[in-house]
């Protein structure tokens, strides 16, 4: 597992040996992928359709989700080169449950700008204003647990936190030396 940059002293990113991305990039090429898009939505049809986006159809999910992560890709951007140093800490909100022991390394996920958005952006905490990115997934039901492809992700958070609490890494500093370290 490595930690790679996205914004300096701000914005990281998990790559897990594994894959050829790390996940922010997965993340975005997924989301602005039609192909993808549709075969996700066409898979995931049933919990589309069921109650809360219940008059969307596949083709619209599909141009929807694109648009979204093309405007939380901007939004992210603003975030890294504001002056207002409060600008992540507001997007990231402290509420996913995970089972963090920790005061330094807080789990966190990020929202689409839409109302009603199932775009996810998970991430972890690791000091004021900075973030390490552990995945990200279009969530079309109540809970994490609810599916399998957002329940990979939750412990996909849990993962990171076991590699950053064996790793010793609770601070930027802990970034920085281990990224330090990987080059």
């Amino acid at each position: 597992m490595e930690i790679l940059t996205i914004f300096a002293n701000r914005l990281y990113s998990f790559k897990y040996k594994k894959r050829g991305k790390d996940e922010y990039a997965r993340i975005f090429d997924e989301w602005n992928d039609s192909e993808f898009l549709f075969d996700f939505f066409e898979e995931h049809k049933k919990d589309l359709l069921s109650g809360f986006y219940s008059t969307i159809t596949v083709e619209e999910a599909v141009m929807r989700t694109i648009d979204e992560a093309n405007a939380l890709v901007d939004k992210l951007l603003d975030c890294g080169i504001q002056k207002n140093k409060s600008a992540l800490d507001l997007f990231f909100k402290n509420d996913l449950h995970s089972r963090s022991p920790f005061k330094e390394l807080i789990p966190k996920k990020g929202y689409g700008n839409k109302t009603k958005s199932w775009l996810r952006l998970y991430a972890i905490q690791i000091s004021k204003e900075c973030y390490i990115i552990t995945g990200g997934a279009i969530k079309l039901t109540k809970a994490m647990q609810d599916r399998p492809h957002t329940k990979k992700e939750l412990s996909k958070v849990n993962k990171c936190l076991d590699f950053l609490r064996v790793e010793g890494i609770f601070d930027l500093k802990g970034v920085l030396e281990t990224i330090e370290i990987e080059s």
